[in-house]
């Protein structure tokens, strides 16, 4: 490789990290938060900020994995709510938030909890923590809520995720949008009418929304703001920029936001980036038509979804535990 730099920027959600890969792919970890990316002085550059200090890299090809960010910052009063993004903030949190409500049930006291979006994590959330309050919930003490602004259960599972609500005493509050948060809560508006749901906790897992700095730096985005792609994981407008994951949009074959599309993006976006450097062809990629949703229904039970399919069971609980314990083992530190 003739003294090309290969950059490679990859950013976990909070703080984030850029990774530099020179010709002798010496890789170089600085935590940062991205700045833009475009020309500087007609130059292509990558602006990023490391503590009070603004680094300028000169770049000949970079790829932006950068994922979403959470769509309840669009809310009024976001900070009063729990979003799951990013989900290292979110565990801490939940678990803080968790400790206050076991005090308040166990001084007698009576708790609610709202989950505001009924997709896949939403419904996972709900159930989840219907199972972990089901005596609470049994004597009266605890109420989970679910709030839906729309039918985004995924596939064919939509009868039996209702099912298990029900059969957990979750509350499914459909045609609902939450119109703002607050510290008591969260504002609804049913129809036509406005109504006030008072919680100790309210979550929102309303999905994610694309980061402004995209299309800040002149990147072409879409409708949405997701940088716009073509078949080789280009962007259309910067031929030297490559995107995948949540981050990106491929309006050839748009998909929903989900980590198996942004996964299974991973290897073709490799070998292209390969290709790119080496000046050889590339390779169009086509992301799969459908996925399989696994939604744990808080026991050792869950259900199956691909397309119009669905299946439930113990047996689907097991075999969403080992492909989560499979997928969280590579990630651990040997």
């Amino acid at each position: 490789i003739h003294k090309i730099y290969y950059l490679v920027f990859y950013r976990r959600i909070r703080p984030g990290f850029v990774c530099i890969a020179l010709n002798t792919f010496k890789i170089i970890f600085a935590k940062s938060t991205i700045l833009f990316a475009g020309y500087f002085f007609n130059r292509r550059a990558l602006a990023v900020q490391v503590g009070i200090f603004i680094v300028l890299y000169g770049l000949c090809m970079l790829s932006i994995d950068t994922g979403s960010v959470a769509s309840a910052q669009s809310i009024p009063g976001s900070e009063h709510a729990l979003a799951v993004r990013p989900i290292e903030d979110f565990i801490t949190r939940l678990s803080t938030a968790r400790t206050q409500i076991d005090a308040k049930l166990s001084a007698g006291g009576k708790a609610a909890i709202a989950v505001v979006g009924a997709g896949a994590a939403g419904v996972e959330l709900a159930l989840s923590l219907a199972h972990a309050y089901r005596t609470a919930i049994e004597s009266g003490d605890m109420a989970i809520h679910l709030i839906s602004a729309a039918n985004t259960l995924p596939g064919g599972s939509g009868t039996r995720v209702r099912y298990w609500l029900a059969r957990r005493k979750v509350r499914l509050i459909e045609n609902a949008i939450a119109e703002c948060f607050d510290a008591d809560g969260v504002l609804l508006r049913v129809g036509g009418a406005a109504t006030h749901l008072k919680t100790d906790l309210t979550i929102c897992a309303t999905g994610s929304a694309a980061a402004r700095w995209p299309a800040a730096s002149g990147l072409a985005c879409d409708e949405q703001g997701y940088i716009a792609i073509n078949a080789h994981l280009q962007s259309v407008s910067h031929t030297n920029i490559f995107a995948s994951g949540d981050c990106a949009s491929m309006a050839a074959h748009p998909r929903p936001k989900s980590g198996v599309y942004a996964v299974r993006a991973g290897p073709p976006l490799a070998a292209n980036l390969r290709r790119a450097i080496r000046g050889e062809t590339l390779l169009p990629y086509r992301p799969q038509a459908r996925s399989l949703y696994l939604i744990s229904t808080g026991a050792p039970h869950a259900i199956a979804s691909w397309g119009a399919l669905s299946w439930s069971g113990a047996w689907v609980w097991r075999w969403k535990d080992r492909i989560d314990r499979a997928f969280v083992a590579r990630y651990r530190p040997d």
